[in-house]
């Protein structure tokens, strides 16, 4: 066996020798156009229901008119529409397995080469049917600005969103395999015979546990969600939507089905491609990151048999072998891994695997061949992209591509009206138009019908191909056969005439002018001298149509529309508003701080020459001028943006707060920071960090040696409590009994219940939903009823087995002091309990509760069904943070005069200082304290203090502190409330 390593290695080798064997394309740039414009069309004549271009105006014998050119349009499962779709070969069936695959295959060639892709003619082929000309030489083109292999497409996601209904509806075949095959006639015709030859109302099929189905059909929704959005967002939306139905319901099976009416298919070799497949289109469209997660979870490996998930196959692709396609997604996704697989597969399987003449040597030889020529060439197509070789086309590209449409020894093109001799007899009913039900070769095909681009099953041996009617396995060809060499033939374009591509402009997020002269509007798209840029503010034009103007600066505000067109072929457009307010501040709903301690008020908007300013109380907070603002504090809080040129916008919220009021400091340079924290609760224990952290000290105040900028230091209520009482366990002894027994228990202080756990009486669950209310008694009064939240039934109570339920009380359950109380079930749920077995002590919170026992007095050792009881005492928030600030800069620092310094030397000290809020004073000595405003006059006294809190009542300004002994003024001092 070799190893993987030298696998890869010799695979490594073989990419670059097969880069070296180019060769020359044998038709010319226009043949290969022309190709792919037939094998495009080709899916219109494959129409299921309205605007099938190969039954254009016919109308069978005996048919109403109402019917012309239309096939089942009656396809329904009862009510439900079931009409489009396509047609899977030369019969009328519609398959899930081929056309799923093909739809995605088809989407996915555009995806990894858009510049390939032409626009020769709109959905409905109007311009055909108004000129009467239907061939690629003719004048009969008349594009619409979507890409026609999108036009093509969106005629079967149109059904694929009908088949995917909703989540847990999926619908995945419409007709059956016998029944259609009985009559040679058009579509047309068929639908109007019995329901055993092939008509109307034809079996439909839903709900199959396969996983493969759904998710090609989830994968095609999405990855045409991605690529129709320049067209039809609305659309495309949709797209997306049906696209999430599929991936729910496949996301639900684990298997895989074939066809539900006969052995027309097999079911997919492995659902698992398929879906990380789907997962990885689903994160293209929507950005999530768990689709990503999902697609990669899928291990892959080269070949069967390894152990993987996913795996690569020799046999060659095709509908039901679809590793490669899934393993090429994963190393878009960025699996390094899936890179060199893919590498070993196309080398060992493909590039390695060839004819003398290069055709590829697997597949189905004998049914159908052809199609592996082309779908291993595409997935060649695709290894070229990934390794960044695709400037020139592999020669095994060539080999299969150019056998296919006809170099070979007998010239025979294998596309129905390619070259100069192609099928003449394919084997399909509407592409004659002849309804008489007989399948010979004397049958014509049409003139309008000629150029049909149905890609045969053929054989590898061009001179032993049998242009029969009735010889299927050669002459006909469906549409998971021509999904890939669509796909190939684009690529070859891509490089051979690369067409214009359909690029939008996209000019971003709405902007605003506040705080700028100018705004550069940049289209994104890349100047190519071929396309024009029209820009315009509303209706008028401020830029004509130019090939340079990528971008637009903007000096007024207005919608500004960009407009791309190319040649008059397509355009495209997109518009901004730009606009010259200020956003609205929004500060969200009143706050609480407590858990948390601290919240951050955000202004929200950003943008260059924004400025902030913030407001408590209606007083500015200096030195605050980021967006964001951390409180601490109660207060109503006014946030403003401003910016020139615009006026200035606001929001505020109030803050109320459980927490104890913390003094911070503000010191100039390093010392001493004088810091407090007061409240009703205590002892207070100060901290240095928000949880866990070294207990520094107990008390109101704290004074720490600070010289960082800033330092945080926390404070806790030692008063406060948020525990849980629980028992020693619930395996209690003796008979299951139901009743309305609680539990006694003594208060050390007051503190409230917010939860417990119960065992509720449940006999069986219905869909009801579990509650109890409980009686707060103390002694003999009552003091209040609670009823908690009601909880759905998950459980019953029997025997020894039992639920808990969680119940939560909206209004917490108050002990309003200490004392003996009892908690009794009152209404609701009877609760279970235990005749013996209690254990209460372990039920007990030492300084909290001590829980005695039941309120039954017959039965003094029986347990009720209650435990795990959540309390609350005190504040039970988090840890308060004290600040410690060290800033020169400080507008404290800057007012601070030689007289407070003086004062300070001496032990005197007034801080914070300025403060929006209170100052606190300290005194080496006992003083009577005067406080003066700037008039000069008393506002505020105090007599015999060495310590003082105050200011909470004064305005905003400066004032004068006087301190004096035996009405001596000792010490002045400065201070400043904003």
């Amino acid at each position: 066996m070799i190893k993987k390593t030298s696998l890869l290695l010799f695979a490594y080798l073989i990419v670059f020798t097969h880069q070296l064997f180019s060769q020359t394309p044998y038709f010319t740039s226009t043949e290969y156009k022309k190709a792919l414009w037939m094998t495009t069309r080709f899916y219109g004549g494959q129409r299921s229901g309205d605007n099938n271009w190969l039954l254009y105006n016919h109308l069978p014998s005996g048919v109403d008119a109402s019917l012309r050119g239309k096939a089942f349009i009656a396809d329904k499962d009862g009510t439900y529409d079931l009409s489009g779709g396509w047609h899977d070969c030369g019969d009328h069936v519609k398959f899930g397995q081929t056309e799923f695959y093909s739809a995605y295959m088809l989407l996915k060639g555009y995806a990894e080469f858009p510049a390939g892709y032409g626009d020769y003619y709109a959905y409905d082929y109007q311009g055909y049917k108004t000129s009467g000309s239907w061939s690629f030489e003719g004048t009969g083109h008349a594009p619409n600005g979507i890409p026609d292999i999108l036009d093509e497409v969106k005629h079967a996601t149109d059904f694929f969103i009908k088949c995917a209904k909703d989540a847990t509806t999926f619908y995945y075949q419409v007709g059956q395999g016998d029944p259609d095959h009985k009559q040679w006639v058009t579509a047309v015709k068929m639908q109007t015979l019995s329901v055993a030859n092939g008509g109307q109302t034809r079996a439909t099929y839903k709900n199959p546990n396969d996983a493969s189905m759904p998710s090609f059909c989830g994968a095609t929704l999405a990855l045409m969600s991605r690529l129709y959005r320049p067209y039809d967002a609305a659309y495309a939306d949709l797209c997306l939507v049906h696209a999430k139905y599929a991936y729910d319901y496949a996301k639900t099976k684990t298997s895989t089905v074939g066809s539900p009416d006969g052995s027309f298919y097999a079911a997919n070799d492995n659902y698992k491609d398929d879906y990380s497949t789907m997962c990885a289109e689903l994160f293209w469209a929507t950005n999530t990151a768990s689709y990503k997660t999902e697609a990669l979870s899928f291990s892959i490996s080269t070949a069967p048999g390894q152990g993987a998930d996913i795996y690569g196959k020799n046999y060659g692709f095709d509908y039901s072998n679809n590793g490669d396609i899934a393993i090429y997604n994963q190393a878009l996704l960025g699996n390094t891994y899936a890179k060199d697989v893919l590498n070993s597969i196309v080398n060992s399987f493909y590039l390695n695997n060839t004819r003398s003449d290069g055709q590829f040597n697997d597949g189905n030889t004998s049914w159908g061949p052809l199609r592996y020529n082309a779908n291993t060439a595409f997935i060649v197509a695709l290894w070229q992209k990934l390794y960044g070789t695709s400037a020139t086309p592999n020669k095994y590209i060539y080999d299969n591509i150019d056998y296919i449409l006809g170099k070979n020894s007998s010239n025979q093109s294998f596309v129905v009206g390619f070259g100069t001799k192609s099928p003449a007899h394919p084997h399909h009913r509407n592409v004659y138009l002849s309804d008489a039900n007989t399948p010979v070769n004397s049958l014509a095909i049409p003139a309008k019908n000629q150029q049909f681009g149905l890609m045969v099953g053929g054989t590898r041996n061009a001179g032993s191909f049998n242009d029969n009617l009735e010889t299927y396995t050669h002459t006909e060809g469906g549409i998971d056969y021509n999904a890939c060499l669509v796909g190939v033939l684009a690529y070859i374009n891509s490089v051979l005439s690369p067409v214009v591509t359909h690029s939008t402009p996209s000019l971003g997020a709405d902007q605003s002018l506040c705080g700028k002269t100018s705004i550069v509007l940049n289209s994104n798209v890349n100047v190519d001298n071929i396309k024009t840029y029209t820009w315009k503010n509303g209706t008028t034009i401020v830029q004509a149509a130019s090939k340079t103007a990528k971008t637009l600066t903007v000096t007024s505000a207005g919608t500004y529309t960009c407009i791309l067109d190319s040649l008059g072929i397509w355009s495209t457009q997109d518009e901004i508003v730009i606009t010259s307010t200020l956003p609205a501040v929004n500060l969200g709903a009143t706050k609480q701080l407590c858990n948390p301690a601290t919240a951050t008020l955000d202004i929200g908007a950003s943008g260059t020459g924004y400025t902030y300013q913030w407001k408590k109380n209606n007083v500015v907070l200096l030195g605050e001028t980021s967006k964001t603002l951390v409180v601490h504090k109660s207060g109503t809080y006014i946030g403003i943006l401003s910016a020139t040129g615009c006026p200035s916008t606001s929001g505020s919220v109030t803050i109320t707060s459980l927490l104890p009021n913390a003094g911070n400091d503000t010191l100039c340079s390093a010392g001493i920071a004088n810091l407090s924290i007061s409240g009703s609760g205590g002892p207070y224990q100060w901290y240095t960090a928000a949880t866990n952290g070294t207990l520094l000290t107990t008390g109101t105040t704290y004074k720490p040696a600070v010289s960082a900028p800033v330092t945080t230091y926390y404070v806790q209520d030692g008063g406060s409590v948020n525990v849980t009482a629980v028992p020693s366990n619930t395996g209690f002894t003796g008979p299951q009994n139901a009743g309305s027994i609680g539990i006694t228990f003594t208060a050390a202080k007051a503190f409230t219940i917010t939860q417990l756990k119960v065992l509720p009486y449940v006999y069986s669950c219905n869909g009801e939903n579990v509650f109890v209310t409980f009686d707060l008694f103390q002694g003999t009064t009552k003091l209040a009823s609670y009823t908690s939240s009601s909880v759905v039934c998950t459980g019953t109570q029997s025997g020894t087995t039992f639920t808990p339920y969680t119940l939560n009380f909206p209004t917490a359950i108050n002990i309003p002091a200490a004392g003996s109380y009892t908690l009794t079930p009152s209404a609701g749920n009877q609760l279970v309990w235990y005749s013996g077995g209690a254990d209460y002590t372990t039920m007990d919170v030492s300084g909290v509760i001590d829980v005695t026992g039941p309120t039954s007095t017959y039965q003094p050792n029986s347990f009720p069904g209650i435990y795990d009881i959540k309390i609350l005492s005190g504040s039970g928030c988090a840890r308060t943070p004290v600040y410690a600030v060290v800033n020169s800069n400080y507008p404290s620092c800057k007012i601070t005069t030689d007289i407070n310094t003086s004062a300070q030397a001496k032990g005197y000290n007034i801080y914070p200082n300025p403060s929006n809020e209170t100052f606190r004073l300290t005194s080496p000595s006992t003083v009577d304290i005067t406080i003066m405003n700037a008039l000069g006059q008393a506002v505020e006294s105090f007599s015999n203090i060495t310590e003082l809190n105050f200011g909470q009542h004064l305005k905003p300004g400066m004032y004068y502190v006087i301190m004096s002994q035996d009405g001596l003024t000792i010490q002045t001092m400065n201070i400043i409330k904003y």
